[in-house]
């Protein structure tokens, strides 16, 4: 992998499981971090087992950072990116780890967890591609990764 320092990454899902496992990773590789997910109060613990790439030291380390919102509603997304924008910061990578799952068969299934399942895997990737990556073509750079798939963004 090549290195990650100076390259920022929103990571969805970020509080836990595979999300926080990916920033974990890319804040060791010099990557500055902004988690995303519900919980405000998992974020910041997530937000301190963000261990630095021994040898870092401020003014070079990485700037973490947690915003907490469903990622299946638009607003959260268009208030991260405006705040974003204002603070001048760029978005290198994003990172749709968010995900929810049920724990039960399909049949013992209610329409609204389905709708849930549906609305935070699918609608809330979309969203953040749709905001996230109008940035990345304004600044002609940018990688989205989605499940098993890569777009790089020019």
């Amino acid at each position: 992998m090549r290195s990650l320092a100076g390259a920022h990454a929103i990571v969805t899902g970020g509080s836990r499981g595979i999300g926080l496992a990916i920033a974990k990773h890319f804040a060791f590789e010099g990557a500055s971090i902004t988690l995303v997910g519900r919980d405000e109060a998992r974020l910041q613990t997530a937000l301190q087992s963000l261990d630095m790439k021994p040898g870092l030291t401020l003014p070079t380390a990485p700037k973490h950072a947690t915003y907490a919102f469903n990622v299946a509603h638009d607003n959260g997304w268009t208030n991260m990116m405006a705040q974003m924008k204002r603070n001048k910061q760029n978005v290198d990578i994003l990172i749709n780890a968010a995900g929810i799952t049920q724990n039960s068969f399909l049949f013992n299934t209610t329409l609204p967890d389905v709708k849930d399942i549906l609305n935070t895997n699918l609608e809330g990737t979309i969203n953040g591609c749709q905001k996230v990556i109008k940035g990345m073509m304004q600044q002609k750079s940018g990688k989205s990764l989605t499940g098993a798939s890569a777009t790089t963004v020019y």
